[in-house]
């Protein structure tokens, strides 16, 4: 009996179908300290982990910097939700390292950086 089908296999087998459940069980699990988002925290965690690229506050801004968007151009888009800025901060992806944030400290992130939406 074949327990998965030819295109999982190519994509990566069973190790990959186990890490994709995963990551998607870890990303809809709710707050996991049971509270409401940190926005101080949130700010401090961008500060220790974000500002290495991103300017995490409105004073860090520089004129003319379009590469690595600032926290508040980020905050400003509309597309940016709270689930899809959670995501963007805990799942790998090529433009950033990898990930180093619990669910908890990116939801605290992602509401910091939607503090600065106006």
């Amino acid at each position: 009996m074949q327990l998965y089908s030819q295109p999982l296999r190519k994509s990566g087998g069973i190790p990959f179908a186990v890490a994709t459940f995963l990551l998607a069980s870890v990303l809809s699990v709710p707050l996991a300290r049971g509270e409401t988002p940190d926005i101080r925290r949130g700010r401090a965690l961008a500060q220790e982990w974000c500002a290495r690229c991103h300017a995490v506050a409105p004073e860090q801004e520089r004129r003319g910097e379009s590469d690595v968007p600032p926290f508040t151009r980020i905050a400003a888009d509309p597309r940016w939700t709270r689930e899809t800025l959670i995501q963007m901060v805990t799942v790998p992806h090529i433009q950033m390292p990898p990930p180093v944030l619990t669910r908890a400290e990116a939801e605290d992130v992602a509401a910091y950086i939607l503090s600065l939406r106006k």
